[in-house]
């Protein structure tokens, strides 16, 4: 087919270039709308970093309060045997 002038176009030939139109718009929104996620796929991924380091911290945060919570159980024990071992002198010099 020899095509000079728009008149030499017949009607499927208008047809097939606006649905050709049509398809190269719709493949530019899909790229467009591609590279969009993309975008955010990059941006949740960094969040989704930031937040597992963050989570890193409170979970070294939470050891640190454990190991001193332990320490302070001892010596509340310490301080409790203490106070037994006081309260037993106070009442052996209380019945001398």
């Amino acid at each position: 087919m020899n095509i000079t002038s728009v008149s030499d176009l017949s009607i499927s030939d208008e047809s097939l270039i606006i649905e050709n139109l049509c398809l190269t718009l719709t493949n530019e929104q899909l790229a467009f709308e591609k590279k969009l996620l993309e975008n955010e796929n990059l941006r949740l991924q960094h969040l989704l970093s930031d937040k597992e380091l963050e989570m890193e911290m409170l979970r070294e945060q939470i050891d640190e309060l454990d190991g001193e919570n332990q320490d302070l159980h001892m010596e509340v024990n310490e301080l409790q045997e203490e106070i037994a071992d006081l309260t037993e002198t106070v009442n052996d010099l209380l019945e001398d």
